[in-house]
C-alpha cells in the first residue's frame, strides 16, 4: 500500500485546505466544510497565488516542444476518427445524439485539437444547412488510444489503461445517477470501450506476461467518448490558477459531487466492483 502524504492549498500565503492522500483516495478538510471521500491520484503541488508568473520548467518546456506533453497541438483530423480509425460522419453523429442527420455537418477547429499524455480531445462545432445547430452548438471529443499517445513502459501502460477503464465504467454506469442526484456533470452521448479483454488477460497473469505480450494488447485498446461540450453557453471556464471565489465554487462543487452518495453503503459497496469491472 502507498504511503500516505499530505498537501497543503494555500492562497497568498495563508492555509485554506489541507489534503490528506491514502493510498487510493483522500480526506480533504477545509475551512467549514466537513471531510469527504475524494478518488484522486497522487501529486504533490503547491499552488502560488494567481499573480504569480507561471513559466514551464526547462524539461516541460522540452517535453511540450517534442509533443510528449499536455497541450502539444496535432491535426483535428486525427481525433476526429472512430474506433475503426475511419473519419466520423454526420451520420454517426447524428444516430449518436440522437437528433436527425438531415443537413447535418461538423467542423474541428485546429486550434481545438490537443494531444496530452493520455488522450486525444477535440471539439466538433456542429451545423445544419451551414448554419449553427442553436439547440446543439458543439460536441466535444476524447479518444484514448494508446497507439496516439507518447510511449511509456509497459507496466505503466497497464495502469494507465485500467484507469481509463475506470473511467469509461464511470461514465457508463453511475453518471446519470449522479445527475439524477443534481450533481451538474457533463452528458455522455456515446461511449467506445474497445480492446480491454486482451488487457485483462494480461493482467490475470500476474506479471508473468512478456512485454510483448502486454504493448500487444494494450495497443488494441480504444476508448472513445462523444460528450456534451460544458463550454456551449459559457458554462465552463478554464484557468491555471484559481482565484478565492473560484477555488470556493470549484470546493462547493466536489462537495456536493460527493455527498451525493454519502453513506450511501448500497451504491459505495456496488461501485467497489462496477467501477473496476473488466
Amino acid at each position: 500500500q502507498a504511503p500516505s502524504s499530505t498537501v497543503t492549498l494555500m492562497y497568498r500565503g495563508r492555509i485554506i485546505g489541507l489534503i490528506f492522500l491514502l493510498s487510493s483516495s483522500c480526506v480533504v478538510c477545509f475551512r467549514g466544510v466537513g471531510p469527504g471521500i475524494l478518488s484522486t491520484t497522487r501529486h504533490r503541488r503547491q499552488f502560488p497565488p494567481p499573480s504569480c508568473p507561471k513559466p514551464f520548467p526547462p524539461a516541460s518546456a522540452r517535453l511540450l516542444h517534442e509533443g510528449r506533453l499536455a497541450g502539444a497541438r496535432m491535426q483535428a483530423d486525427d481525433v476526429c476518427r472512430g474506433a475503426d480509425g475511419k473519419t466520423i460522419t454526420p451520420e454517426w453523429l447524428a444516430g449518436a445524439l440522437g437528433i436527425s442527420a438531415e443537413g447535418l455537418s461538423y467542423k474541428a477547429p485546429e486550434e481545438s485539437a490537443v494531444r496530452g499524455p493520455h488522450s486525444t480531445v477535440v471539439r466538433l462545432d456542429l451545423e445544419r444547412g451551414g448554419k449553427p445547430l442553436e439547440a446543439l452548438p458543439s460536441v466535444f471529443i476524447k479518444r484514448v488510444v494508446p497507439s496516439d499517445l507518447p510511449e511509456r513502459a509497459p507496466s505503466k501502460w497497464l495502469r494507465d489503461v485500467a484507469s481509463y477503464r475506470t473511467e469509461i465504467n464511470f461514465q457508463q454506469l453511475y453518471l446519470g445517477e449522479l445527475s439524477a442526484r443534481g450533481v451538474r456533470l457533463p452528458k455522455v452521448h456515446s461511449v467506445t470501450n474497445d480492446g480491454m479483454e486482451g488487457v485483462s488477460g494480461v493482467l490475470s497473469r500476474a506479471g508473468t506476461a512478456s512485454d510483448e505480450e502486454v504493448m500487444h494488447a494494450v495497443m488494441a485498446c480504444k476508448f472513445i467518448v462523444l460528450s456534451e461540450n460544458v463550454g456551449n453557453a459559457g458554462a465552463f471556464e478554464q484557468v491555471l490558477y484559481m482565484d478565492r471565489p473560484r477555488m470556493e465554487r470549484t470546493i462547493r462543487h466536489l462537495a456536493r459531487l460527493h455527498a451525493a452518495t454519502y453513506e450511501d453503503k448500497a451504491m459505495l459497496e456496488k461501485a467497489k466492483v462496477d467501477m473496476f469491472a473488466q
